[in-house]
């Protein structure tokens, strides 16, 4: 599964629930990750225990700091 922005982020709550054999999520939530601290929790406890492996991408969106945190649970 793969997602960008929006689809992003429902990758990442996919990845909490199982199903995918791997997911990419391309800078989910970037544009609002700084201001969005519920977003922040959200999907902080959704890659902390995930069903399949993922890729985390968004080095050259609007801010990648979404996809370094995510990446580091």
């Amino acid at each position: 599964m793969a997602g960008n922005s929006f689809g992003g982020i429902e990758t990442v709550l996919g990845v909490e629930r199982g199903g995918y054999c791997a997911a990419i999520d391309s800078a989910g939530g970037a544009l609002s990750w700084a201001q969005a601290s519920e977003l922040q929790s959200l999907m902080t406890r959704a890659v902390r225990m995930p069903k399949a492996q993922s890729l985390f991408s968004g080095a050259n969106d609007f801010d990648f700091h979404q996809a370094r945190q995510l990446q580091q649970r």
